[in-house]
């Protein structure tokens, strides 16, 4: 996945990234996947975002909606290689 670096364009993705990272740790899946919803509405183009909301959707057992979440990460940052090695293994 991309550094936490690369997010620094916009402060309430970036804490909404943090809130939803520490949900995912806490395996309170439902809401990283709503904080994480949230910032691919309004920047579709997250890959990082894309990223973990593909990961929360596996750990759901939301097979169709992690691949396209991972999709979406490997198309917003084709350089991703932690994004391609989850979209091939969610396959």
């Amino acid at each position: 996945m991309l550094d936490d670096e690369s997010m620094m364009n916009n402060p309430e993705s970036d804490a909404r990234l943090t809130r939803a990272r520490e949900a995912l740790n806490q395996a309170d899946f439902t809401r990283a996947i709503a904080l994480l919803e949230e910032i691919v509405v309004d920047e579709s183009d997250n890959a990082e975002a894309w990223c973990e909301l593909g990961v929360c959707y596996l750990e759901t057992q939301q097979a169709g909606n992690a691949l396209e979440a991972l999709a979406r990460a490997v198309g917003a940052n084709p350089e991703d290689a932690t994004a391609h090695h989850l979209l091939g293994n969610a396959h």
